[in-house]
């Protein structure tokens, strides 16, 4: 069942005022971490976590349930000034306010055995797939979650994710991203069968009838960064269409952009600033 208010529009409730909320068990059992709004208008999690806190109280271990980013969250915009998925590294600048944010979540993740990160991304298709971005030590983790898809390599390409963190410390982190940041409440049932199965899959709470579901896996390839403000694709592409050898996906500037091999294509992006990232390619594994 999904509670009561799945279709509310999210507001900052009381719990925004403590950002991180811990609840222990007095029985002995693993730390995780649950995470939303480490992008703020990505808002199923946020959702989410308003209505479970309450309701979840751990029978063993510790459970902290985050909000990642409270002021994009109020604010309703991916960041307010870096991207907070980019900076949990310890070199960080400690600068900006999502820099300092990551560095006060890395401490708590330290003390964490997994951390589980809700997100959803932004597509035309306002029922795009649902996938989980992890590497091969939470493959055992992620099977128990009713995800279709499930994607890594992105820690070798990309730095500063809360898996990444995760991952370079032996450790499990697995980022959910749950549909059309467009459409939370309709990814709601499937946020919170995913976190349930998570938590009863590390004996935090009784046992929710866990499965080995049926996934396909992907490998990130590549990823392509915007060089310059006239980046065009050569049509429209959705998440996880096929392109294949030699087909020219886009423009930037007087540069055409060729696919050497046989792959998909994920986020696709036409205006995203110059230096970032336009569209990453997949590969299929066993």
């Amino acid at each position: 069942m999904v509670w009561a208010g799945c279709n509310a529009v999210h507001t900052i409730l009381n719990y925004m005022k403590k950002t991180i909320i811990t609840k222990r068990s007095k029985q002995p059992g693993k730390k995780v971490a649950i995470v939303a709004g480490v992008h703020g208008n990505e808002t199923v999690g946020c959702l989410l976590l308003d209505l479970i806190i309450e309701k979840v109280v751990p029978r063993k271990g510790t459970i902290h349930f985050i909000y990642g980013n409270p002021k994009g969250i109020e604010q309703n915009v991916r960041f307010t000034e870096t991207n907070l998925n980019r900076n949990f590294h310890r070199d960080n600048n400690n600068a900006s306010y999502e820099e300092k944010r990551a560095h006060e979540l890395m401490n708590i993740f330290d003390e964490c055995d997994a951390v589980l990160d809700l997100h959803a991304y932004n597509e035309p298709d306002l029922n795009p797939a649902t996938f989980a971005i992890c590497e091969p030590l939470a493959f055992s983790v992620v099977r128990a979650l009713p995800v279709p898809v499930v994607l890594s390599g992105f820690n070798e390409i990309q730095k500063g994710s809360t898996n990444g963190y995760m991952e370079e410390r032996e450790k499990i982190g697995i980022v959910l991203e749950l549909g059309s940041v467009n459409n939370p409440g309709k990814y709601l049932g499937l946020a919170q069968t995913c976190v349930l199965n998570f938590l009863s899959y590390f004996d935090l709470i009784d046992s929710v009838g866990l499965l080995n579901h049926d996934q396909e896996y992907f490998k990130v390839a590549a990823v392509y960064r915007k060089n310059n403000e006239y980046f065009r694709f050569s049509k429209k592409y959705s998440s996880f269409d096929a392109v294949n050898t030699a087909e020219i996906v886009a423009t930037d500037g007087l540069c055409e952009i060729a696919i050497t091999e046989k792959s998909s294509i994920l986020f696709p992006r036409e205006n995203t600033q110059i230096g970032g990232e336009s569209f990453w390619l997949l590969t299929k594994t066993d």
